[in-house]
């Protein structure tokens, strides 16, 4: 396999065991190369007495944390700042967390955002939660080479070891003639790359193209490595640098006009009668529509073969479904790697809902919210970025860390606070989204203030790209909005808070501009970084 240049292994001691870490290692180095090995864990505790072998035989790097208060889990949180430095650096292609414990289900989640792929290794009792965050988790107990491997991986590999020859290899207009083909890897391609010219790491490529499309064998096309056949069907450009190769869309190509020529806005589309005319007319006529839905697969080949007088290419958009999406007259929606749009039935009472929703956020600092009991509040973004949730006490600070609700910390130790990240795709884009569980009538006595925040990952807070907000109980909407950020320079952004009145928690929006990261924020709110 061998995909990986720069693989980060990261262990909890208190829930791996070092009789299996040898098995750990060599079932990650069939993936690639490891330049990171650390362990996490009181190494004053007599528990972990059986781990000093292990460190010296593996090279593995021992990381002290204390733990300063009884209960608090103070390994999984440095682990998981360690994580996230490590993410920021740039320099791993690959994350393996060793590790049966729940917790680190957000981290996995966390680290996928910015597309970097995720082996999970524990033990068979692991929750489903976690074992889903990662993109690939392996029982260590079916490491054991004594034992046979699953009948997945002995099927795999009996096809490998019997198939001495391949196919003749197809030719590129042979492997363009394949439609699924081409729109898995236009897919993929899509989903790692925010522009047309950005570079994608092949290895990460390489990882998401199997996930998602299992069922497509390369060799079948007569190649035994998924780059070589991204170089014969001529439609990328490849590059390695020191040993790191990455792929992007042609951008000198006479294929791959599209990407030059600029783009029709949704206005100029719209008006173009004659795209609009023969998209709908193919849509209504469809013979076998999906209660409603018709495949964008067999609307782009209908638009081929029948409308000639429709030029594709003049529109600016490589990606057809991307033209489909900025006409913003259809609905879209995918399901089962393909994706199906149909006629938007847009009503006066939609549109009415969309308004108020809008107008929301001026109208409520004069007309109070007031929340009690259980709420879900929602933040969803286009863009990577971390959602907290601060509780605050009168002093303006948090009683501690376990007062900060994130990615590395999901839930609260009274349990009155759950946090849960997720991964959409959209028909635009991927988003994405967290919601936070807040039990208010269980909040501790001396919190006056719940405070949500949205901190870029890496630099500003996307210019112009509305940050999405909803709070809802028992599946009623009480407040749906959205947030636009003005300005390119500010870090974080405080979105709102909950504030204790005598009635309940009273909803104050604040979309206040932060120079600052969310390392920042726990300073200024009182929670204690480690600097190391």
């Amino acid at each position: 396999m061998n995909d990986f240049n720069n693989i980060a292994v990261l262990i909890d001691a208190d829930n791996a065991s070092a009789k299996t870490i040898g098995l750990v290692l060599t079932k990650i180095e069939e993936y690639g190369t490891i330049t990171c090995k650390k362990i996490y864990g009181d190494w004053g505790q007599n528990n972990l007495s059986s781990w000093q072998e292990a460190l010296l035989r593996y090279a593995i790097e021992p990381m002290q944390q204390f733990a300063y208060v009884k209960g608090k889990n103070a390994t999984d949180i440095a682990m998981v700042i360690e994580a996230m430095d490590l993410l920021h650096s740039g320099e791993y292609d690959c994350f393996c967390l060793v590790s049966s414990d729940s917790d680190f289900t957000s981290l996995a989640v966390r680290i996928r955002k910015n597309n970097i792929p995720v082996f999970g290794f524990g033990e068979k009792k692991a929750i489903t939660s976690f074992r889903q965050a990662c993109d690939k988790f392996f029982e260590v107990e079916s490491l054991n080479p004594s034992q046979k491997p699953s009948t997945t991986e002995t099927t795999t590999a009996s096809k490998l070891n019997t198939q001495n020859t391949l196919p003749k290899p197809w030719t590129s207009s042979q492997l363009k003639s394949d439609t699924k083909l081409l729109n898995a890897l236009r897919e993929v391609i899509n989903e790692l790359s925010n522009q047309s010219q950005d570079w994608v790491h092949y290895g990460t490529f390489h990882q998401v193209f199997k996930n998602k499309y299992p069922t497509l064998n390369i060799q079948k096309y007569g190649y035994h490595k998924l780059i070589k056949l991204l170089e014969q069907i001529d439609i990328f450009d490849i590059k390695n640098e020191g040993g790191t190769v990455a792929i992007r869309y042609k951008t000198k190509n006479a294929n791959n006009a599209t990407q030059q020529t600029t783009k029709y806005t949704t206005q100029q589309l719209q008006s173009d009668t004659v795209l609009v005319d023969a998209l709908t007319k193919i849509i209504q006529e469809n013979p076998n529509p999906q209660e409603g839905w018709t495949n964008i697969s067999y609307l782009a080949s209908q638009i081929n073969q029948n409308y000639p007088n429709v030029q594709l290419k003049k529109y600016g958009y490589a990606k057809f479904s991307d033209l489909i999406g900025n006409l913003k007259l259809f609905d879209i929606k995918k399901h089962n790697n393909g994706v199906f749009v149909k006629l938007k039935q847009t009503t006066s009472r939609q549109l009415a809902n969309k308004t108020n929703a809008t107008a929301t956020i001026e109208s409520q600092a004069s007309t109070p919210l007031i929340l009690n009991n259980k709420i879900q509040v929602s933040i969803a973004t286009g863009y990577p970025a971390d959602a907290v949730l601060w509780r605050i006490t009168a002093n303006k600070k948090v009683r501690g860390d376990e007062d900060m609700i994130f990615y590395g910390q999901t839930h609260s130790d009274d349990a009155s606070i759950s946090l849960d990240i997720t991964l959409e795709n959209t028909a635009y884009q991927q988003q994405v989204v967290s919601v936070f569980e807040c039990h208010l009538h269980h909040q501790p006595i001396d919190i006056q203030r719940l405070i949500f925040t949205l901190s870029h990952e890496t630099g500003s807070i996307a210019h112009q790209k509305p940050i999405s907000i909803m709070i809802s109980q028992q599946s009623n909407i009480l407040f749906e909005g959205e947030f636009l950020v003005n300005q390119t320079t500010a870090q974080s952004v405080l979105l709102f808070e909950l504030i204790k009145v005598n009635t309940g928690w009273q909803f104050f929006p604040r979309k206040q501009l932060i120079n600052g990261d969310l390392r920042a924020l726990c300073g200024k709110l009182g929670v204690e970084v480690a600097d190391d």
